[in-house]
């Protein structure tokens, strides 16, 4: 008898941590949900963080409600509703992903989305029959566990295909990105390999595999890294988050009492107090954000304000950079080459110009349909002369069945001299470049690989910032700007596409690349 207590203890103690950690999920996504619509619902973005956070608040209240069901035909009905919200948390997470990454705008992503859509709803459809959850029995010390339909499965596939595809689109944004970008991918990498640990656990006892949902708490941790990742340079307001937390508490305590009321008169008791609580808080948390948002004015005056000197100093800093800059140009030993002197302070000059101009956005984009194989050909005919200067092979790996793509021919084409112009600097007399060009993820890609002098790895970050130059150049003594490659970003993310470099390290060589969607964005 002792030992039957004993057991059944134990199984209260499991039920309670695993009802708890479905009312914590459904508390956190259901106030991220909350705050960004009244916080941010105009940011484009925003919108599919709150539609995330919704499919996981509809199955985490599910999975509550589920887990403190006392009988068969209550436990059937929440274990269906929490696959309600289930079957879009892993569509709305690529879904965001595929947003994030600015590709929702590309043919396939949109042919994709539909594709998994149809599905979803199919799953949903079937959701409230026994082709997908066909009833619940005894599995493990759970006594109510869903078993699967023949429909289930597929459904699984289905959901796992969403998170490796949403994986791998942020492992290579996170491999090519840097800075902010680079953060924000590695944010949400952490994210979804987290619920997917987590997750997982979920559905072994679906089979009869004797291992217990431990995991559950962390489902959704992809809703929070997405909404720390994408606004994680604009603080969000503790007090208000705090605010809204204590008020969606009590009203999911309210809202669970008027669930369960025993008698007709509790349910219309309890409906009344939920009623006037909801209104209650709608009318505490806008006066709240009112308040927030008036005060955010005052310090966006403020910031402007302070910006505007930042500006005017950091102009002045330029102006000095450039003068330090032609002072040591003039320095060099082959100052008495004045032809060759004027032309490099010339060509200084002229980036320096064009740097202002796409700072200010003063530089326009006149885009037509272009093969990108003749802007290399091009850019190769004109650094040809410099190529047999240091007599440098170069390894040109055409691909001839490249698609026209609709860009601004110069700025491309620019781009590449540029990056070419950098590989010939750095290469070692007699070396090897090379070249190459093909279509990826409804663009094209190009780089351009040397045998060089490499960088280290604390130069990554910085290779494309302006006026930076790495270890290397001072080193060796190689004359530049340092404008170059990031006038490169800039043509190059004027036309929505993406720049990156790599290095095995000093003395290994480099690669620098672009890649460009087919259709300026």
């Amino acid at each position: 008898m002792d030992t039957i207590k004993k057991e059944i203890n134990i199984m209260g103690e499991l039920f309670t941590y695993f009802s708890i950690t479905g009312l914590l999920n459904a508390i956190i996504s259901l106030s991220l949900a909350f705050y960004l619509a009244i916080t941010s619902w105009k940011i484009r973005l925003a919108r599919y963080l709150i539609y995330l956070c919704l499919a996981l608040g509809t199955w985490s209240t599910g999975y509550f409600l589920w887990q403190i069901s006392n009988n068969h035909d209550s436990a059937l009905f929440w274990s269906r509703f929490l696959m309600a919200g289930a079957i879009f948390t892993s569509i709305s997470f690529l879904h965001l992903v595929v947003v994030f990454l600015n590709y929702d705008k590309l043919k396939f992503y949109k042919i994709m989305l539909v594709i998994f859509y149809i599905f979803c709803f199919f799953f949903e459809i079937l959701n409230f029959t026994p082709l997908f959850v066909a009833d619940v029995g005894q599995r493990l010390f759970f006594k109510y566990w869903p078993l699967p339909g023949p429909f289930y499965l597929p459904y699984l596939v289905i959901f796992a295909l969403h998170l490796i595809i949403a994986f791998g689109l942020l492992y290579k944004k996170y491999k090519h990105s840097i800075g902010i970008e680079k953060k924000q991918s590695l944010l949400l990498l952490i994210g979804i390999s987290l619920t997917f640990g987590g997750g997982i656990t979920n559905y072994f006892l679906w089979y009869d595999i004797p291992i217990a949902p431990w995991g559950n708490g962390l489902a959704v941790a992809y809703a929070i890294f997405s909404t720390y990742a994408i606004f994680r340079y604009r603080l969000l307001n503790i007090k208000l988050i705090a605010t809204e937390i204590c008020v969606l508490i009590l009203n999911l305590i309210l809202l669970t009492h008027f669930i369960l009321s025993d008698s007709v008169s509790d349910f219309f008791v309890n409906g009344v107090i939920l009623s006037s609580v909801l209104a209650i808080s709608y009318s505490l948390i806008k006066s709240a954000y009112n308040e927030i948002h008036r005060r955010e004015e005052i310090t966006e005056l403020a910031h402007s304000l302070e910006k505007s000197n930042i500006l005017l100093q950091d102009l002045d800093r330029q102006r000095m950079e450039l003068l330090s800059m032609v002072a040591r140009q003039l320095d060099k030993p082959n100052v008495k080459k004045t032809v060759g002197q004027n032309k490099r302070l010339i060509k200084l000059s002229s980036a320096f110009i064009k740097s202002a101009q796409l700072e200010k956005g003063e530089i326009t984009f006149s885009c037509a349909e272009t093969d990108i194989n003749n802007l290399v050909s091009e850019a190769l005919a004109e650094s040809a002369e410099a190529l047999k200067s240091k007599k440098l092979s170069v390894d040109w790996q055409k691909k001839i069945d490249l698609p026209l793509a609709r860009l601004d021919k110069e700025k491309i084409k620019q781009t590449i001299l540029k990056v070419l112009d950098n590989a010939i600097k750095y290469s070692n007399p007699g070396g090897a470049i090379i070249i190459n060009t093909r279509r990826e993820d409804d663009g094209i890609a190009v780089w351009i690989q040397d045998q060089g002098v490499g960088f280290a790895q604390s130069d990554w970050a910085d290779l494309y910032e302006k006026f930076y130059r790495g270890a290397s150049a001072t080193h060796h003594n190689i004359v530049g700007t340092g404008l170059s490659l990031y006038m490169c970003r800039q043509f190059v993310e004027g036309h929505g596409g993406r720049v990156w470099a790599q290095s095995r390290g000093l003395g290994k060589g480099s690669e620098f690349g672009f890649w460009i969607p087919l259709k300026k964005k």
